[in-house]
Formats: structure tokens, C-alpha cells, sequence
């Protein structure tokens, strides 16, 4: 890591780390990630620096990179197998598939903001962010052909997913009332985000209520859309959706 400081006006970072996994293959087992930042220090220049009502002011912004191995298992790379029975008889059945491919996930965070405090008593702050989250992994579902534990629910790991969180940060706080033996702040903050699926292994993943869709929300919910109550039986009516295939 190194960091640079110009006359407390003037200030820029940047870092690289490099890990390691055993849950990776050792091919891909070492991950590269960085970082850079940079802000300035407004009122130090000499268009604010006699401006009482700018007590401070600062533009910053930043990217950044960092790994993540949190969705697997130990040697997940790896073709494991369990004990179990085959046609009575005590037997090692594979359990998963091997995956030599799979690497890092990796998220990648861009923000920009401003923040400054005025009048001595008012500290205002907004920012925009996008976070990335790149080469998710998903289970990708396989035929029973490929001979794994009890021929159901083959499925392999595959770095493929993709996902976009971004929006604005916006907070504001300030004394209400300050004197020499009590303090009184209030503040409010607010965060506008936006998620998107980016990119899956298929078009979409079904579920029962809820689908990932690529383009559409992570979180999305999808219900049946409730048509009235039917007025001979009493029971509840839905309409139907002229796209579903099912």
C-alpha cells in the first residue's frame, strides 16, 4: 500500500494484495485485486479558504477490487466422494463433481462523493456507488448421465453469474442545539439502490416465487395475480399469464 499527502490538499492511495485458496485448483488458486483513491481538500484552496461558511469541503472517489471464496467448500475444485451403499454393500459414491476451472469471485466497488461541513453546525454528505460482483458461482444443474451420488441433482460449479448493485448515498446532520454543557444533533440518511442480475448460466432460474432473470432484480417476486373471488364456488380466481410455457 501507498499513500500520498500534498500539502493536506491533495491526497491518493492505492494498495495490491494477492490470495490464495485451497479451495482453488492450483492453477487458479492465486488472486489479484487493487485498489486507487484519490480526494481533494477544497478548502484549502484560496477561492475558500476566507469563506467562513465552509467550514470543510471534500471530492473523493475511489475503485476497488476484492476477492471472495466464501461460496464453496474446502477443495471445491475437487471430485469428492461419500459412503454409501451399492446393492448392499458398503461403497464410495461420488458426492460432487470436479471443478478445475472454478476461480475468485470477484467484486469491483467505484463510489464518488462529496462532504463537507458549513456554518460550523451543518455536516452534508452525497455519493454514488457501483458495485459489481463478477465471475459468481453458480451450480450449474448436468443430466444423471454424468454418474453422480444416486443419479439425481448432478449440478457442477461454474464461475459464471454476474450481479450490479448501484444507487446514491445522500446524509445530513447538524447541532440543534449546542451550548457549553449540552449537545443536541439530529441527522437523516438516505440510500437509493438499484440491483440487476447481469448474467447467468441460463436465461433464468426458476422458482416458486421467486426467479432470477437476467435484467431484472435479484429479489424480484412472482406471484399469481389474483382475478376476484368466483361467484358460484367462492373460490379464488387468477389470471393467466399468456407468456408462461408451463
Amino acid at each position: 500500500r501507498a499513500r500520498y499527502n500534498f500539502n493536506e490538499k491533495y491526497f491518493g492511495e492505492v494498495s495490491f494484495r494477492r490470495d490464495g485458496s485451497s479451495k482453488f485448483h492450483k492453477d487458479n488458486r492465486w488472486g489479484n485485486f487493487f485498489s486507487v483513491g484519490a480526494s481533494w481538500n477544497m478548502k484549502k484552496e484560496e477561492f475558500l479558504k476566507n469563506v467562513d461558511a465552509v467550514n470543510h469541503l471534500k471530492l473523493r472517489a475511489s475503485y476497488g477490487e476484492v476477492g471472495n471464496d466464501a461460496g464453496v467448500n474446502y477443495y471445491a475444485y475437487q471430485a469428492l466422494y461419500t459412503v454409501d451403499k451399492n446393492a448392499g454393500a458398503a461403497a464410495l459414491v461420488k458426492a460432487s463433481l470436479a471443478a478445475p476451472d472454478i476461480k475468485w469471485e470477484t467484486s469491483q466497488t467505484f463510489d464518488v462523493a462529496a462532504e463537507g461541513r458549513f456554518f460550523n453546525r451543518l455536516n452534508a454528505s452525497i455519493g454514488y456507488f457501483d458495485k459489481r460482483s463478477e465471475d459468481l458461482l453458480f451450480d450449474v444443474t448436468l443430466p444423471a448421465s454424468v454418474g453422480t451420488m444416486n443419479g439425481s441433482n448432478q449440478s457442477v460449479l461454474t464461475n459464471i453469474g454476474t450481479m450490479s448493485n448501484r444507487g446514491w448515498e445522500i446524509g445530513i446532520n447538524g447541532d440543534l442545539i449546542r451550548t457549553k454543557d449540552f449537545l443536541w444533533t439530529a441527522g437523516i440518511d438516505a440510500t437509493f439502490i438499484k440491483n440487476k442480475v447481469v448474467k447467468l448460466p441460463e436465461a433464468n432460474y426458476k422458482g416458486t416465487t421467486m426467479w432470477l432473470k437476467e435484467g431484472h432484480q435479484r429479489y424480484a417476486w412472482y406471484l399469481f395475480e389474483w382475478a376476484g373471488v368466483d361467484e358460484h364456488t367462492g373460490q379464488s380466481l387468477y389470471l393467466i399469464n399468456p407468456e408462461s410455457e408451463d
